[in-house]
């Protein structure tokens, strides 16, 4: 299993970088107030993230440990927010 998600990750962080420098390329060409628009988004998306993983970390019982609820339910609660 490995061998295939370490790949895919690495495979995936390439696209979106790609992905990401596409977007700032083609935003240039426009008005500045776009390329703050661009940003703007790009902050609050990824402050939902760190607030997602802050109140799914806080949510668990204490003393609860990751082999005692497993990654896929700490994955289900980070896209379920």
């Amino acid at each position: 299993m490995l061998a295939l998600t370490v790949p895919s990750a690495a495979l995936f962080g390439v696209m979106a970088a790609v992905l990401n420098a596409g977007c700032f390329g083609l935003v240039s060409s426009m008005p500045p107030l776009y390329a703050q628009a661009l940003m703007t988004g790009q902050a609050v998306a990824g402050l939902a993230v760190s607030v997602a993983s802050f109140v799914t970390t806080a949510a668990e019982p204490p003393g609860a440990s990751v082999r005692c609820r497993g990654p896929s339910t700490a994955g289900l609660a980070i896209f379920a927010l």
